[in-house]
């Protein structure tokens, strides 16, 4: 009588499994898109000049950033902005230019650059949500120190039609 019971139930886990699989099948098949579907988005994506003008200011911001240019830094950000760092902490445009401010006079020379960055457009082209890695490489006396982030920037685009970084937030990722 056992031996029946513990079959029934073998039997019915694999053909519930078949269904969770069969199932996984379906959402896979609708959520994926072809070889031609991708390359026909990074075709468009590559020939879009709001991409090209975020990418623009995603670097003007990092070499703002890297060389302390607080002027720079002012003209992209918008009077709103706050980023979230690594460590929780909040900070507004004043604070984040203090903070710049305290790692220019102290830290060592850094090497900043940014890793497979993706760009995503809402609300008709008014807000740019950029993704992305964020690389910090530091020569310190212990060696050779790597941080790395995700970062998420959010852009809106102002009245005048130019583009200002509004939000800013970033966690620390293992290498």
């Amino acid at each position: 009588m056992r031996v029946n019971k513990i079959g029934k139930k073998n039997c019915r886990m694999k053909v519930f499994a078949l269904h969770i699989i069969w199932v996984l099948q379906i959402f896979c098949f609708f959520s994926c898109e072809t070889k031609e579907a991708t390359k026909e988005k990074s075709v468009q994506q590559k020939n879009d000049p709001a991409l090209a003008e975020i990418l623009a200011l995603e670097k003007m911001r990092l070499d703002a950033t890297v060389q302390f240019d607080s002027v720079k830094l002012k003209q992209l950000l918008a009077p709103e902005f706050e980023m979230t760092t690594a460590q929780g902490e909040v900070l507004n445009t004043q604070k984040m230019l203090q903070v710049l401010q305290k790692k220019n006079q102290t830290l060592n020379p850094e090497q900043h650059f940014t890793r497979s960055t993706k760009v995503q457009f809402l609300n008709d082209n008014n807000f740019a949500v950029v993704k992305g890695v964020y690389v910090i490489e530091r020569k310190e006396s212990r060696g050779l120190i790597v941080l790395t982030y995700r970062y998420t920037d959010l852009f809106i685009k102002t009245p005048k039609n130019a583009w200002l970084l509004v939000s800013s937030h970033m966690s620390r990722i293992a290498r």
